[in-house]
């Protein structure tokens, strides 16, 4: 864990570091329930966050209001073109990352 003093909130999970943590897809944790909103913000993880949420955010294609490291910009956009997510507001609030408020188009 890479933790930050001065910013509690950026703390970090690194992958080979420390001890073994088990980590459950979304979609196992929340496969019966419907969401009209989902917050991300996971340091630099989005993208693996996404994936885990892919038939949640299928299912009930919420608001998703998500943090995104510039270096996964590339892929997120990607990703929310692919299922027709658009963003409502885009903002940066420190450097090396944007914060965006996307909204769903009509269900694929």
């Amino acid at each position: 864990m890479k933790r930050r003093d001065r910013n509690l909130g950026g703390t970090k999970m690194l992958r080979g570091k420390g001890a073994d943590l088990q980590v459950d897809a979304g979609d196992v944790l929340f496969a019966e329930d419907r969401f009209d909103l989902i917050k991300i913000d996971v340091e630099g993880m989005e993208m693996e966050v996404l994936a885990g949420l892919e038939p949640t955010v299928a299912r009930c294609r919420p608001l998703i209001f998500i943090k995104v490291e510039d270096a996964n910009a590339g892929a997120f956009r990607a990703w929310a073109a692919e299922r027709g997510y658009t963003p409502v507001c885009d903002k940066r609030h420190y450097g090396g990352n944007m914060n965006f408020l996307m909204k769903p188009g009509a269900a694929s």
